[in-house]
């Protein structure tokens, strides 16, 4: 070679190139897509506001309950107790005078509902909107 050219990139050079690319290639799909995953970003961004929020009403909680006066403190919690206690026993009761396949019915029912809301919101209209078709029906027969 003459005037001091450089000579070419030996193959083991173009190889560890060649790998480099490749990984910052891969990193760059990696970010572009996580990018697009809107869907994803939301759902994220909605768990952020949802963790504020309960941070929020917890930390209003606290400063109204140590504005508020000691007696009237001992009285809600009483109060309190004593709301949880009623449910829980109302809870039971309903539970053991429930017969068995009603129970795993509404089980049923209510892991479907879980694991689709969507279903459920549509369900729920359309109960919704019958009901009304009902009732204007049967007004409009009363006239």
């Amino acid at each position: 070679m003459t005037g001091g050219a450089t000579p070419g990139k030996g193959p083991d050079e173009l190889r560890e190139q060649i790998e480099h690319t490749r990984e910052e290639l891969g990193r760059t799909v990696e970010e572009l897509a996580s990018r697009a995953d809107v869907r994803s970003r939301t759902q994220d961004k909605a768990q952020e506001a949802r963790e504020q929020v309960g941070h929020t009403a917890a930390e209003v909680a606290r400063r109204v309950r140590e504005k508020m006066p000691q007696p009237v403190q001992d009285k809600a919690d009483r109060a309190a107790h004593r709301v949880r206690d009623s449910a829980s026993r109302a809870g039971h009761m309903v539970q053991d005078r429930t017969p068995e396949p009603i129970r795993e019915r509404t089980d049923r029912g209510l892991r479907t509902a879980r694991q689709h809301p969507g279903a459920l919101l549509a369900g729920t209209a359309a109960v919704g909107g019958a009901v009304l078709l009902a009732r204007r029906r049967r007004a409009g027969a009363h006239r």
